[in-house]
């Protein structure tokens, strides 16, 4: 079985003009089949949902993005939004516009929020995701840092009872791409290091000289960097 190839490519700095091929019937959210569940994984019921308070993007706000589809052409000059609930990756031209979904698969995108961010699928199933679920690359390389954003929704008792107010929560997941092999991972010691085991003792010294933070998501972003130039 012919295993899915991830390279450099998620890396790319996206030079090409703006788009033209979308889906422009859609609104943003409306073509969700996602079941609503609290971070148990319990059910929710819609109708259990008198308010929301918040959003299960990202972002409340339009971001400036670019992205790569599958086919490998290249757009920017959009403004995007990401709901990882949904793992719905939507765009507008205008922040006036109405949302819109793109047509093809998106392989890659970048959220240009004060610090660019990538986020990628077509990594193996793993965990209860697919090839479609989008992962937010922390570390690139030939080991990579991925982190998968989920967003749960809890139902809370307003203080006078009279209301179930609905909140979104957002839990981190992290996961280790080697070759061509996911694996999960935590942001602490014991749990990086197993993951970088045929390096454990350089990346460790690397660690204990530079004095970086096994739970600290930049510092493990730099020790996944070192590794990867061994």
């Amino acid at each position: 079985m012919k295993k899915p190839a991830i390279t450099l490519a998620l890396l790319v700095v996206f030079k090409l003009a703006s788009a033209q091929r979308w889906n422009t019937s859609p609104q943003y959210g409306t073509n969700s089949s996602t079941a609503v569940i609290d971070a148990l994984g319990r059910p929710i019921a819609a109708t259990d949902i008198t308010k929301m308070n918040g959003t299960s993007e990202i972002y409340n706000e339009w971001i400036p993005g670019q992205v790569t589809l599958e086919n490998g052409e290249n757009y920017k000059n959009l403004f995007l939004k990401f709901d990882p609930k949904e793992n719905l990756l939507t765009f507008v031209y205008d922040k006036k516009d109405a949302p819109q979904k793109f047509k093809d698969n998106v392989r890659v995108f970048t959220l240009n929020a004060g610090t660019e961010r990538v986020f990628a699928n077509g990594f193996p199933k793993f965990d209860g995701s697919n090839t479609q679920t989008y992962y937010e690359i922390i570390a690139g390389g030939k080991t990579m840092l991925l982190e998968h954003h989920r967003q749960y929704l809890k139902s809370v008792r307003d203080e006078n009872r009279a209301l179930t107010i609905g909140e979104y929560t957002a839990l981190k997941h992290y996961y280790v791409f080697k070759d061509q092999k996911m694996s999960k991972t935590k942001l602490d010691r014991n749990a990086i290091l197993a993951a970088l085991a045929d390096k454990s003792a350089e990346v460790s010294a690397y660690a204990d000289k530079e004095h970086l933070k096994y739970d600290n998501e930049e510092d493990v972003k730099k020790i996944f960097d070192y590794y990867n130039k061994l």
